[in-house]
Formats: C-alpha cells, sequence, structure tokens
C-alpha cells in the first residue's frame, strides 16, 4: 500500500512539474515576444534562443509589475479550490477550465508587464549608452542615416540588443517628444560586418535585454 501511494504521489508531482514548467516556459516566452514588439521587432529578428525563455518568466512572476493581474488570478484560485472542495463532483470540469483560462491570463499578464518594465526602463534610462565606429555608415544601417549619425556622433543610441550579425540599437528617447513612448521610437540595425569599433558609454546603467 506504501508503494502503491509513493508511486502515485510522485506521479503527481511529476504531471504538477511537467504543467508547471509549460505554464513557466509561456509566460516568458509571452513576455519577451511582447517586450521586443513595443520596438516593432520580433523574437526571429532578436534572435532569442528558445531555451533562455525560461530566465525571462520571473520579471512577469515575481517582480512588483501587473499587480492587477495576478489579484485576478490568486482570487480565481482561491475561488475554484474553495469550489472543488464542496462541489468535488465538479472537479474534471472545473480544474480544465483553469488550465485553458490559465493561456490567456498568462499572456495578458505578460503583456502588462512587459509594457511596464520598457516604460520604466525609458523612463529611468536604463538602456546601455552606445557608440559606433563605422567602416561605411550608409551601408552599415537601416533608416534614416543622417538622424543616426549625428545621434552616434553624439552618444545618443541606446544599445536594445545584439546578435551575431546584427546591433539593434534606437535613439535616445529623451531625446524626442515621445518620451516614455516605445511605438515611436527610432530602430535601427546595425550590421556588425561594417562596425570597426562598439563602445559602451561611461553612463550605462544596465545590460540591453528584457
Amino acid at each position: 500500500m506504501t508503494n502503491v501511494l509513493r508511486k502515485e504521489t510522485l506521479a503527481t508531482l511529476r504531471d504538477v512539474a511537467v504543467i508547471g514548467t509549460i505554464y513557466v516556459y509561456f509566460t516568458g516566452w509571452t513576455y519577451v515576444q511582447y517586450y521586443y514588439s513595443f520596438f516593432g521587432l520580433t523574437l526571429d529578428v532578436v534572435g532569442v534562443p528558445f531555451y533562455s525563455v525560461l530566465a525571462y518568466s520571473p520579471n512577469v512572476l515575481t517582480q512588483p509589475v501587473a499587480i492587477p493581474n495576478k489579484v485576478v488570478g490568486l482570487v480565481a484560485v482561491a475561488f475554484s479550490l474553495t469550489l472543488l472542495k464542496w462541489k468535488p463532483r465538479w472537479r474534471v470540469p472545473v480544474l480544465g477550465a483553469l488550465l485553458c483560462l490559465a493561456f490567456p491570463f498568462l499572456a495578458g499578464m505578460s503583456y502588462t508587464a512587459a509594457k511596464q518594465i520598457v516604460s520604466e526602463r525609458l523612463a529611468k534610462e536604463q538602456f546601455p549608452q552606445v557608440a559606433f565606429m563605422l567602416k561605411d555608415a550608409p551601408k552599415a544601417l537601416e533608416g534614416p542615416s543622417s538622424r543616426f549619425l549625428e545621434a552616434n556622433s553624439r552618444g545618443q543610441l541606446r544599445l536594445l540588443a545584439q546578435t551575431s550579425e546584427t546591433y539593434f540599437v534606437f535613439l535616445d528617447p529623451g531625446l524626442t517628444p515621445t518620451s516614455g513612448d516605445s511605438s515611436k521610437l527610432e530602430v535601427y540595425y546595425v550590421q556588425r560586418a561594417e562596425v570597426v569599433l562598439a563602445r559602451l558609454l561611461p553612463r550605462t546603467l544596465r545590460g540591453a535585454g528584457p
């Protein structure tokens, strides 16, 4: 009897771990997706490895962001557990509903968290300042080159992300009338092959990335 109980317990813990990992991964994936979408980028363009997505989940789950979403989630779980206590025969439909509704709920929470974190980092100027020495400026980037060159010479570019082939930078939001609004930032793709030197400036507060 003890062995049977032990096997059932281990099986339950395994199922909980698998389901929990799915939701944690989904939370991290939607968070990073929304984070870069505010800059007009996708995960494919930025090159975020699928195995690193789990590391971003704490930004949603543990940081003091999306508080109303988390309160609603806790209330929903508490209500469901109470309902199951009084109506055990409803276990399957209630748990099924929770498992299905968890995906849109987590997606909404990730969106709110990403929006808050991006806005806060823009307002506090927490993206690293970067300057480039280029071989051929017009060839090195995509977008209007004149404003890029001026911003680069004045140290007004911020590093958003980088891959083995490209630097993703944007014009300092403090220099535009849309400060704090990431939807109107000027984002540039700088090709590494055309960069002689990329230098982070002393004013940098923290690393790039979500």
